[in-house]
C-alpha cells in the first residue's frame, strides 16, 4: 500500500479455495499507520542470581539500547522505563566466556530493540 495515513480501512475479498466454504465472503482490515522515530539509551547492566559470597564485575558496565517508537508515544518514553541484566547463573552453570545482556523491562509499543553489546565479559571474585 502506498499513501496510507492515520487510520485506514480496507474490504478484502477472500479468495475462494476448492471444496472450503467461508462463513464471510469478506473482511475488514483496519491498519493503524504512524511515523515513527529511533532511540538510544546508554544504561547500566544490572547482575541477577549473585550469590551473598560472590562479587562479580562486568565490561563493560554500560550497554546501549535502541529501539523505534511512534511519533505519538515519544514523549512518555524515559530510560527509565528499562532495565538490562545478565544472569550470575550462566557463568556459574558453564565454562562461557561472556555473559549475555537481556531486557528484562520496557515499555509497551516500541519495536526493533538492538542491545550492545550483546554480551559482556566478567571476573568472579569471592567476598572476604
Amino acid at each position: 500500500f502506498t499513501g496510507l495515513e492515520d487510520l485506514n480501512t480496507f474490504e478484502i475479498d477472500l479468495l475462494k479455495i476448492s471444496e472450503t466454504e467461508f462463513s464471510v465472503k469478506s473482511i475488514t482490515c483496519i491498519a493503524d499507520v504512524e511515523e515513527y522515530t529511533e532511540i538510544t539509551y546508554e544504561l547500566p547492566i544490572e547482575v541477577i542470581n549473585l550469590p551473598i559470597d560472590q562479587r562479580i564485575k562486568i565490561f563493560p558496565a554500560n550497554a546501549k539500547i535502541s529501539f523505534n517508537v511512534g511519533f505519538s508515544r515519544y514523549q512518555s518514553i524515559f530510560s527509565k522505563q528499562f532495565s538490562l541484566i545478565v544472569d550470575y547463573k550462566e557463568a556459574g552453570n558453564s565454562k562461557i566466556s561472556m555473559l549475555k545482556v537481556n531486557l528484562a523491562r520496557s515499555p509497551d509499543n516500541i519495536s526493533s530493540v538492538r542491545i550492545y553489546p550483546k554480551s559482556v565479559d566478567y571476573i568472579i571474585e569471592k567476598n572476604d
